[in-house]
């Protein structure tokens, strides 16, 4: 993957804020935007891993219903009446 990697020169000035929820960043993101008159990028990295967390969330409770369901129908032949 590496390999595919390249650095394009720029002018163009980055800016990544950090820090703990509910601090202001996404409000600074905007205000400094406005104050050089230029776009900002929100934060992705949340709603990407929130919904990468509930596909896996879904795959591994389907998973648990099968082994659920495969033990309950094993149990209940074991102690049926011959």
């Amino acid at each position: 993957m590496e390999e595919k990697l390249e650095q394009n020169t720029t002018k163009l000035i980055k800016i990544a804020l950090v820090g703990p929820e509910s601090t202001g960043k996404t409000t600074l993101a905007s205000a400094l935007a406005t104050h050089f008159n230029t776009t900002w990028v929100r934060e992705y990295l949340r709603d990407f891993s929130e919904e990468k967390l509930l596909n896996e969330n879904k795959a591994i409770e389907a998973t648990m219903t099968k082994i659920t369901n495969t033990l309950y129908s094993a149990f209940r032949k074991a102690i049926a009446p011959s």
